[in-house]
């Protein structure tokens, strides 16, 4: 008698081979748990053929290397050294094996690899790097993290051979001498860059090429590497070591460059002021499109917090953005005592009929995306704004000196009155895309614990609509997205790529 075919079996294998290397972008090859392309190979006779006959699932894999047997340090907390040393020999044995497992069954894919060699050998190089290196003609994507990036601790550098690399990132731990950016003057196609913490020898034919910079002002040769990116279009600032807290980070005279998006980007509440200030006093971007702020920490100190006043005046000062992201800080009902930055203060100032200001602000502003965390939403502002900007007509918006608005998303935490937004049905109907839903329906925007304080909340009152009306205007998938992890607010996102 036949059995049922299993549901999971059902899924055509196009689909199921989607699902799969979804599964195995972050294989490890030191950690059993997560050597995901060997766990889907041994499901079952049909997932292991597709296993095999696709070598995407197998290209992106990180690998930890550990420390030199042979060093005295190394072997210290072992009882019985020689044993100790065997252990350890054995275990690099097998992960040479199953480095050469991923790399066979990758066949010609070309490879993302993360390498953590942090841990220098005394005697020679660690085997897995020796063989990682020997594949370098693969590779398409590597992170480094290592005590310096230099040849004479890490041989196989010398021996790279990089024609299909396009992004590398690179973490230091050690500041005794800078890393070797010469290393990659033989990757034509490497675009993107993302530096750490520590210097590094500047290398003109590496940096020509970027296109996509990320690094750390933590060097008097930031300016200077810079000025050796000319086709530089996308550049984020990363945190400031706190060694150069208190030393003048910002450039005199400033320093013009060509770049499309700006995205800064502090861990330590106590360096974002500083690493905001100097960037924005630091670069003149005439072209610049894109512009994003954000803090990675979640602190509760005294700090500067940018309230609806803090983010019109910035926005004043960015006439170019085109796309622009707003979203209201978590518990802002504890720790900000003015208007939270999605107000009835930032849609009236967004409004061009109504602005106090000679020149409206944010001329080329195409795609706004708010998210509030209030229950007292102004929706009449909102919606008078939206239609201000909704000129369709050609002649109409050159009138009004501002481009059209095509799309526009609302999300709230909590539950609204649907019926109040109706008006942009017809807005949307005339096509101008319209989103307005609770966070939840879409995906989760604000990662912060339910019973946390919310601007006008009551942490007691249950979550319920007020009416029977759906909260949700256009049915449209979601398009644009970008979520910065910054505390405070998230201004402006990258450019939707159609």
């Amino acid at each position: 008698m036949l059995q049922p075919i299993s549901p999971i079996n059902r899924i055509p294998n196009e689909l199921l081979v989607i699902i799969l290397t979804y599964t195995c972008t972050k294989n490890s090859i030191i950690d059993p748990k997560r050597r995901y392309s060997m766990h889907v190979s041994a499901v079952c006779s049909l997932w292991r053929e597709l296993a095999l006959s696709y070598p995407t699932l197998w290209s992106q894999f990180e690998v930890f290397l550990g420390g030199d047997p042979e060093d005295s340090d190394y072997e210290s907390d072992a009882d019985d050294p020689p044993q100790a040393k065997a252990r350890i020999n054995t275990f690099y044995r097998q992960l040479e094996c199953i480095l050469d497992i991923y790399l066979e069954r990758s066949k010609q894919e070309l490879l993302s690899v993360r390498i953590d060699a942090s841990l220098i050998w005394v005697n020679g190089e660690h085997p897995v790097f020796a063989k990682l290196a020997r594949s370098s003609f693969r590779w398409k994507s590597v992170d480094f993290s290592v005590y310096l990036l230099l040849p004479h601790l890490y041989p196989s550098l010398k021996e790279l051979q990089l024609p299909e690399l396009e992004t590398t990132s690179i973490f230091q731990e050690g500041d005794e001498e800078q890393g070797a950016l010469s290393i990659f003057a033989h990757a034509p196609k490497l675009r993107c860059l993302e530096i750490g913490f520590g210097g590094f020898s500047l290398e003109p034919t590496v940096l020509n090429s970027i296109t996509k910079l990320e690094c750390c002002p933590d060097s008097d040769d930031f300016y200077h590497m810079l000025e050796m990116c000319p086709n530089l279009q996308h550049l984020t600032i990363l945190d400031i070591p706190l060694s150069r807290e208190d030393q003048n980070l910002i450039s005199d005279p400033p320093r013009k460059l060509s770049i499309l998006s700006l995205k800064v980007s502090a861990t330590r509440l106590s360096s974002q002021p500083k690493l905001f200030q100097a960037t924005l006093l630091s670069f003149i971007a005439p072209s610049l499109t894109a512009l994003t702020i954000g803090l990675n920490e979640y602190g509760l100190l005294n700090g500067i917090l940018m309230t609806d006043v803090d983010v019109v005046n910035l926005l004043e000062c960015v006439p170019s953005v085109q796309e622009l992201t707003i979203r209201d800080p978590p518990l802002i009902g504890k720790i900000l005592k003015h208007s939270p930055p999605v107000s009835k203060h930032l849609c009236h100032s967004l409004n061009p009929n109504l602005s106090d200001k000679n020149i409206p602000i944010l001329l080329c502003l195409r795609s706004l995306t708010l998210k509030s965390r209030s229950k007292n939403f102004d929706s009449e502002e909102f919606i008078s704004t939206v239609r201000s900007r909704w000129l369709p007509d050609v002649d109409a918006a050159s009138k009004v000196g501002i481009q059209c608005l095509r799309s526009i998303e609302l999300y709230f935490r909590h539950p609204f009155q649907g019926t109040d937004y109706l008006p942009l049905n017809l807005i949307e109907e005339s096509g101008m895309r319209v989103v307005v839903k609770l966070e939840s329906e879409e995906m989760r925007f604000f990662e912060i614990d339910s019973e946390e304080e919310d601007v006008n909340s009551d942490a007691e009152e249950e979550n319920s609509y007020e009416d029977g009306s759906t909260s949700e205007l256009g049915t449209r998938r979601l398009l644009f997205h970008y979520e910065e992890s910054g505390l405070y607010v998230s201004h402006s996102a990258e450019r939707n790529k159609e």
